[in-house]
């Protein structure tokens, strides 16, 4: 194939579209809308983060923290849950800190899933889950939550379960729908797994 022919992108990304909180962000700046996609802040930063940062670099506090996250905020991750939920978590090996949730769902699917692999996805979906899925090399395999109170079939759950299923995604409350799974959904979902 020559140059000019090459496809620009690879065939994973070829089967999701760009985000649509960018694409939102883009329509609403064009037509000067309010931009309900993106959180931006409207307030000042508070003074105490502000001091902070000042006093980190004025100490020379410039270094890259390791990949898995700074250890005193690792060891502090630790201590709480230790105290809000009494587990005892190793911060060294059991805690990695991410630039957000879009950040760590992307590497819990890279660490976990494998090419063949697949994902299940209660939809609507959080824009992220499906390609994220993709990209680690997995099938995400679509479950429909039925509104107005955001159910699912459980004989349609139990048809996207297979031999090839290595995860599924579940935030309760869900995202975007707000729903919160019951406990016997949960429990439907952990017999399934």
């Amino acid at each position: 194939m020559s140059e000019i022919g090459r496809k620009k992108i690879s065939a994973k990304a070829d089967q999701f579209t760009e985000s649509v909180i960018r694409e939102m962000s883009r329509v609403a700046l064009q037509y000067g809308a309010v931009n309900l996609a993106q959180g931006f802040p409207d307030f000042p930063c508070p003074l105490e983060l502000k001091q902070a940062a000042y006093e980190a670099i004025e100490a020379d506090v410039n270094q890259y923290a390791i990949t898995w996250g700074d250890r005193p905020f690792r060891q502090a991750i630790a201590n709480k849950v230790r105290w809000y939920l009494g587990l005892d978590i190793d911060p060294e090996t059991q805690i990695t800190v991410t630039c957000g949730s879009t950040e760590a769902m992307a590497a819990v699917m890279l660490a976990t899933v494998d090419p063949g692999e697949e994902v299940i996805v209660f939809e609507p979906y959080y824009e992220n889950y499906g390609p994220d899925a993709i990209l680690a090399g997995a099938t995400p395999r679509y479950v429909t939550l039925h509104p107005p109170d955001w159910t699912f079939d459980q004989s349609e759950l139990r048809q996207a379960f297979n031999a090839n299923t290595k995860a599924i995604i579940i935030n309760t409350p869900h995202n975007p729908t707000g729903k919160v799974f019951t406990r016997d959904e949960l429990s439907l979902i952990a017999e399934l797994c």
